[in-house]
């Protein structure tokens, strides 16, 4: 596996600002600051920001306390480190998750590439978690973004207006009533439960409040015809899990979000019945959107077309070097050497040397 290609994954430009900071741009040092080597996707930070091998992964961050007087720092700290820019001296990890599922039919704002739409690609798009459980139930009482952004982030990811991932691209076509297909990629289980539900949005520059999809809880229904609003974890395997979801017969739309989410159990907690167990109480919460169509009954809908990516051809270049007008700045050799071999790099940063 390999990380963002530099079109998509860019770094702060330098230290971070001693002043209430504007939102971070995100490109390569222009001072002496070292540069960080990109780490695979299982090479992750622990709550000390070292790195660590396995699936745990950093789902918060906030400055350390010599940098906290600084306005700004917190956002700084989770947008930069997400990115996976995270100096030890600036920010640690208060909060950690496994890597756990992505919706792949329809196919979620941040997995929609991996079907081959031309959309940006979320390499973390099994960790749509609400920021983690410290920041959706500590800090945001419990509230997450409708996509599974952290509820406070100022610019969301994944939705619009802003987001990298909520371009609005239309994944699926259907008509109203219809019975669709769902599938769900399961990478880790936490116990817990699934729901789905819709909101027709119509406009794909702003998304919904949580309200809208409230008013629109989608049923399940089994293979032996069992309906239900709510699909248990634990008796599904690893791997894709497909089901079907049973659209409203009377909701027409250009876009639709449909949202899935995540209640994990795996939490111990106080019961509503008095008593204590595990899967009571605040439980972490993942989340994802896909943008769909739903067309008036007996009207053919439109054909979902997928724009192949661009195939990779030519020899992969095996020697990068920093681009000329950033050759004199200090690590950038580096950075450019260790990072861009097996992945397209950008010429702003970064040029081929071979031979």
């Amino acid at each position: 596996m390999t990380r963002p290609p530099l079109t998509s994954l860019s770094f702060p430009f330098g230290t971070p600002p001693t002043t209430t900071l504007p939102t971070p741009t995100m490109l390569p040092p222009t001072t002496a600051l070292p540069l960080p080597a990109l780490q695979p996707p299982t090479m992750t930070l622990s709550p000390t920001s070292g790195p660590t091998i396995g699936s745990i992964r950093c789902t918060s961050y906030v400055p350390v306390p010599s940098q906290r007087v600084l306005g700004g720092m917190a956002e700084w700290c989770n947008t930069n480190c997400r990115l996976g820019y995270c100096p030890p001296s600036y920010c640690i990890c208060v909060g950690v998750a496994d890597g756990h599922g992505r919706l792949r039919d329809p196919p979620s704002r941040s997995s929609a590439w991996r079907e081959n739409f031309p959309t940006p690609r979320d390499y973390n798009d099994m960790e749509g978690f609400c920021g983690g459980y410290e920041r959706q139930w500590l800090v945001n009482k419990g509230k997450c973004g409708i996509c599974g952004d952290p509820y406070d982030e100022r610019v969301k990811p994944h939705e619009a207006p802003g987001g990298l991932f909520a371009t609005g691209t239309i994944v699926r076509n259907y008509v109203q009533g219809q019975t669709i297909p769902v599938k769900i990629e399961i990478t880790a289980k936490h116990k817990g439960y699934y729901t789905f539900k819709l909101c027709p949005n119509n406009n794909v520059l702003k998304d919904p409040p949580q309200e809208c999809f409230d008013r629109f809880p989608l049923s399940f229904i089994s293979k032996d015809g069992t309906v239900s609003r709510k699909i248990f974890v634990d008796p599904i395997p690893y791997g894709i899990f497909s089901t079907r979801l049973m659209l409203p017969p009377d909701v027409t739309c250009s876009q639709c979000i449909i949202q899935w989410t995540y209640v994990t159990g795996n939490r111990w907690g106080d019961c509503s019945n008095g008593t204590q167990g595990l899967g009571c109480g605040p439980q972490e919460t993942f989340r994802a959107c896909a943008d769909v169509a739903i067309h008036p009954a007996g009207e053919v809908p439109a054909a979902t077309t997928v724009q192949p990516l661009p195939l990779t051809t030519g020899t992969p270049c095996t020697n990068y070097i920093a681009a000329p007008d950033r050759q004199m700045i200090p690590g950038m050799a580096e950075w450019c050497r260790k990072n861009c071999p097996g992945r397209m790099c950008s010429s702003e940063f970064c040029v081929c040397s071979d031979a």
